[in-house]
């Protein structure tokens, strides 16, 4: 059985929260103007969020899906902010986790991990236990 976890994660990895909301506003046909307007926010804002340079909050993620005429759920599959609980979770519940984590996050972003690489670790095969 896939966990709810897993189920996001394979969602998001095929498609970003930004590029989710261009297509779906592309696909009825909707301007970004009009998107922005019907939103409530600016269309410079919009258009950063649709280039995953900026992710809006909650309440404006509710507006677009109503704008975009989708259950909201469908763009909160590809929010990123969703695994942080998962994260934090993780990390409390054991140091060598946490330090990892740590570790990890500090390697991407000096650059000594590359984003395929934690992609190729994170989609690679679970060893499975022994019996």
């Amino acid at each position: 059985m896939i966990s709810m976890t897993e189920e996001r994660a394979q969602k998001s990895q095929t498609t970003s929260f930004g590029t989710t909301v261009r297509s779906l506003r592309q696909e009825v046909g909707l301007s970004i103007r009009h998107v922005a307007q019907e939103a409530g926010i600016s269309t410079t804002f919009l258009a950063d969020v649709e280039k995953n340079r900026r992710m809006p909050g909650r309440d404006v993620v509710v507006r677009l899906a109503a704008v975009l005429k989708v259950p909201t759920q469908r763009l909160l599959e590809h929010d990123p902010r969703e695994y942080i609980g998962d994260i934090l979770a993780a990390a409390n519940a054991d140091p060598e986790t946490r330090t990892l984590l740590a570790q990890v996050c500090r390697g991407l972003g000096e650059g000594r991990i590359s984003k395929q690489e934690l992609a190729r670790v994170a989609g690679g095969r679970r060893r499975r236990s022994s019996p």
